[in-house]
């Protein structure tokens, strides 16, 4: 699948490959399709693909509507929930993740992928960085178990352009595809810099530095953490009351 609408390939390389990789052939639920970049990556793996997008997409068992509205699923449907770039476009992004909670199974994942400090386009409403995203999730029924920072190199955009055109040019001469030989290099050094913070630290003069997280979820066991009876021991604390 050659597919580089809304972000590069090695994203998927990374969700189902990283985190995925040990799930058995299951039911996979894909909030925002961004032009169906993780949605065929996931057909092409055999998952069961649903998806849930504000455009009618068209491809086979898509929903189309606003997600803070609430899903059209049943409790417990989904073995994986995939939420690529969606959560700092959501102004009830709580209300949001609950009904994520609620559609997937007990021991289902939520993969996330988010930007970190970005309020450059005007449709972000969330600014997030690596302890927020874990506490919105840690409030909503989720704990993070792995959360691999994008490194922030500001040429990735350039870069997946040059080796698309390569690609493609190695293929008129030689019909044979290596998209998924460079896709595989990028997603690898992309995973294994996480945590270096190119983008923070030197890149981000530049502009855009492509800093985020690659974030992988299990519901929480039990009941959510209680972030307002935190909020008041913490204002308690503050006053000396405690």
């Amino acid at each position: 699948v050659f597919c580089r609408v809304a972000g590069a390939g090695e994203l998927g390389l990374i969700f189902f490959e990283k985190f995925l990789w040990d799930l058995n052939v299951g039911k996979i639920l894909i909030i925002g399709l961004h032009g169906g970049r993780d949605y065929w990556g996931a057909v092409a793996r055999g998952f069961d693909v649903h998806g849930f997008d504000l455009v009618d997409f068209p491809f086979p068992q898509v929903s189309v509507g606003n997600i803070e509205g609430g899903l059209p699923y049943s409790d417990h449907e989904f073995d994986a929930v995939i939420m690529c770039e969606v959560l700092e476009h959501l102004i009830e992004d709580s209300k949001s993740l609950k009904d994520v909670c609620r559609v997937l199974k007990p021991d289902g994942r939520l993969v996330v992928s988010i930007p970190f400090v970005d309020s450059n386009d005007t449709y972000h409403v969330r600014i997030h960085d690596q302890k927020s995203i874990v506490h919105l999730l840690g409030a909503c029924g989720f704990e993070v178990v792995e959360l691999r920072e994008r490194p922030g190199i500001f040429f990735k955009s350039s870069l997946n352009y040059v080796l698309a055109v390569f690609v493609c040019f190695y293929f008129s001469v030689s019909g044979k595809n290596v998209y998924s030989k460079t896709i595989r290099f990028i997603a690898d050094i992309e995973y294994k810099l996480a945590g270096i913070n190119l983008g923070r630290k030197f890149f981000k003069m530049f502009g855009n530095s492509n800093w985020g997280g690659n974030i992988l979820a299990l519901k929480t066991k039990g009941s959510p953490r209680g972030y307002l009876q935190a909020n008041v021991e913490a204002y308690r604390q503050v006053e000396g009351e405690i």
